[in-house]
């Protein structure tokens, strides 16, 4: 990235949102460790660019209807609307994650994990006020963060689902955001849970 300060942003993101660093950390060290059916998904994102996924151990196969969900509420002077392209059905390799209303300065980028309930032992959603964010929260547990140079108005996110039948009933919950460097400004969307299915 251009950006020197983007890769510093989203390791906070990502991994400082509390005050205890180390329990998030060792907390992500343990649910990296436990990567199975979703191993080939997560290399076709990272080829795509997006979302480096680093979703816990699931076991897959149990059918499932592909559905997308909106939860929470967005925050910030940036209206992001975060929604899915298609269907996440097992086997759509059109699918991807479109966000909408960024504008054209700072980063953009996906916060991504398996649950919306808690974080490292504590309740989501996770009030940001403490960290100078007033009326945002955190609504995911973010496994991981792609942050990239925002462009104006909607920025797409491919994200192709193999054709791969372990991946069915993966539930993801996803949350956009958008930081402008120069002020310190944070702009967060609703949550968007993906469950892949048929």
């Amino acid at each position: 990235m251009k950006h020197h300060d983007a890769p510093r942003l989203a390791n906070e993101l990502a991994h400082g949102l509390t005050a205890d660093h180390a329990d998030l950390h060792a907390a992500a060290r343990r649910r990296h460790a436990g990567l199975a059916a979703t191993t080939r998904w997560m290399a076709a994102l990272a080829i795509a660019g997006v979302l480096p996924l680093a979703a816990a151990a699931h076991g897959g196969g149990a059918a499932a209807a592909a559905t997308t969900a909106v939860f929470g509420a967005g925050c910030g002077a940036q209206d992001l609307d975060l929604r899915a392209n298609s269907r996440s059905t097992v086997g759509n390799t059109n699918f991807g994650l479109v966000v909408e209303g960024v504008r054209a300065t700072g980063v953009v980028g996906l916060l991504i994990g398996t649950s919306n309930e808690t974080l490292a032992g504590r309740a989501l959603p996770l009030d940001l006020a403490g960290l100078g964010h007033p009326g945002c929260a955190l609504l995911v547990d973010p496994l991981e963060v792609r942050a990239v140079p925002a462009r104006p108005g909607t920025m797409n996110f491919a994200a192709p689902i193999p054709e791969a039948e372990e991946l069915m009933g993966l539930e993801l919950h996803v949350q956009a955001f958008a930081f402008e460097l120069a002020t310190g400004e944070l702009s967060l969307s609703a949550g968007l849970t993906v469950v892949i299915g048929a």
